[in-house]
């Protein structure tokens, strides 16, 4: 029993750990003068849109540059520039949406999500201007979701490495707004997607059904209007669920069925389970 408490305690901490390890995600509405600088681009012309925060003699090195490499501006695409301004890098992004539409929201995403994950070494903090772009709480939902990285406390970290991910800041001029609408639902949405990668990741003898049912109810501690109830083997054979049963009979950990109920704000509000 004590051993199983441990275990138990450790994987938690172990989630704890990780959770604390994700990238920040703010929102500013001025670019730094230093640091990196992502520029998502669909055309040359949206250099002096998103290029603005550019000087100028960097802006039209940029622009030689992207001449020079024939940048085609297709979505996954990107061009790394060093050694410009006093930047550590520019990193141009294609962001041309498909022939005759805009760029839908995960299309934002993508390039949030492509921008994180080709600076996730940076040791600087970096921009992502999103002027013009569209919604910014998508790049910014993207970048969170591709800067996830699985159980960082299991690894030991290598010579060099950052102590702890460097802050990814979306540029916007409403950037007070885009703060509040991430608050409200982006950090949510990308917490959620990384608690269940960690729990889908992670081996079975460390994410156990016990495991499973504590760490759930730990995510959801303090969420208003969520209830949950954990089916032991005497509740489910009650109920005769035994195809569950039986499935669990291979395991030397006894399974559990978990029931998360979440209701809406207010009475009579929306059930999900």
């Amino acid at each position: 029993m004590r051993l199983a408490a441990l275990t138990l305690a450790s994987t938690l901490a172990l989630a704890a750990a990780a959770a604390a390890e994700a990238r920040p995600i703010s929102f500013a509405a001025q670019a730094p003068q230093d640091g990196g600088l992502v520029l998502p681009l669909a055309s040359d012309a949206d250099l002096a849109t998103r290029g603005a925060v550019l000087d100028p003699t960097v802006r039209a090195a940029v622009a030689r540059a992207l001449a020079s490499a024939k940048f085609d501006y297709k979505a996954g695409s990107s061009l790394s520039l060093r050694g410009l301004g006093a930047y550590d890098e520019i990193l141009i992004l294609g962001a041309k949406p498909a022939e005759g539409s805009a760029l839908t929201a995960v299309d934002l995403q993508n390039l949030g999500g492509q921008a994180a994950r080709a600076t996730a070494k940076s040791e600087r903090p970096t921009a992502f201007v999103a002027t013009g772009l569209g919604d910014p709480l998508q790049p910014a939902v993207g970048a969170a979701l591709g800067a996830y990285r699985f159980a960082a406390s299991y690894k030991t970290k290598t010579p060099g490495e950052a102590a702890e991910p460097q802050a990814l800041v979306v540029v916007t001029p409403d950037a007070a707004a885009a703060q509040a609408a991430y608050a409200r639902q982006g950090r949510a949405l990308a917490e959620a997607v990384a608690f269940a990668r960690d729990l889908t990741t992670e081996p079975a003898n460390i994410v156990y059904p016990e495991v499973f049912v504590e760490r759930t109810r730990a995510a959801f501690r303090g969420v208003s209007g969520v209830t949950i109830e954990a089916l032991d083997v005497p509740a489910m054979q009650k109920l005769g669920m035994n195809a569950i049963l039986s499935v669990g009979q291979g395991s030397p950990r006894p399974p559990r069925l978990l029931i998360v109920e979440y209701r809406g704000a207010g009475a009579g509000g929306p059930r999900w389970c």
